[in-house]
């Protein structure tokens, strides 16, 4: 009787663990569900207001207004360089060996999937609106901003993968990103709704790609093989070591 006892004892003290477990299991998911919804506010709002304000005559007026205000002579390729500057801060950050949220072989499965659905939706979404550049009638290409979708997507990468030891690092990528939107606005090469979708969509697609984690367990590198990289600086050189780990 004594022992019968204690097996319903243990069995019900098993069932209320399982039980808690899966209350547990179920208010994290809750959680991390409540997390990407709030997430996704700001570009879902960048991508609508974006969209609404297109074609707008308070777009025309703006874009008017800075073309009178800087001269139709003024142009800079600093946003074609601008827009690659939070992928140029990854790969300075793994090289020097910061901690980051991921090795830097899944960072790079994830930079592959973002950027490849990022450039998809654009060249989709550019083909679908032709809409015509503000300093090119007759190019039919501008909407959205091919330039900031990426900085915004990377950037947005960039803060995902620091956010949690280099808080102040992760949000850098955003500068550049701001930069190249503003950029292509100033230059009569996108209106601003263009460059506020693109921004939009970069976040969202790297939300996404994050939430989603596409080929999560294949990694070859972790399997007793590790490749790092480490800066070699002599006198008047910097080089770049690669280890290989056995």
């Amino acid at each position: 009787m004594y022992k019968t006892r204690q097996v319903y004892t243990l069995v019900a003290l098993l069932l209320a663990l399982q039980g808690t477990a899966q209350s547990d299991s179920l208010a994290i998911k809750k959680h991390r569900e409540q997390q990407l919804i709030k997430k996704m506010i700001i570009p879902t709002a960048l991508i609508v207001g974006g969209s609404i304000f297109s074609n707008s005559k308070a777009e025309n007026n703006i874009q008017n207004n800075i073309r009178k205000g800087i001269g139709k002579g003024v142009s800079t390729r600093l946003d074609d360089y601008f827009r690659y500057g939070p992928m140029t801060e990854l790969a300075i950050a793994n090289v020097i060996g910061l901690k980051s949220k991921n090795h830097w072989f899944d960072q790079t499965k994830n930079l592959f999937f973002i950027d490849l659905a990022s450039f998809i939706t654009v060249r989709s979404l550019k083909s679908f609106a032709k809409r015509s550049r503000p300093n090119n009638k007759y190019i039919f290409n501008s909407f959205p901003s091919g330039h900031t979708t990426l900085a915004f997507s990377n950037a947005t990468m960039l803060y995902y993968e620091y956010k949690e030891h280099h808080p102040v690092f992760a949000y850098s990528g955003y500068a550049f990103a701001t930069a190249t939107g503003a950029l292509r606005v100033l230059n009569d090469r996108h209106w601003v709704g263009d460059v506020l979708v693109g921004a939009g969509i970069g976040m969202l697609i790297t939300h996404l790609v994050y939430k989603l984690e596409p080929l999560k367990n294949w990694n070859p590198f972790l399997n007793g093989k590790q490749l790092s990289f480490r800066p070699i600086v002599n006198r008047n050189e910097l080089m770049i070591g690669v280890y290989w780990r056995f």
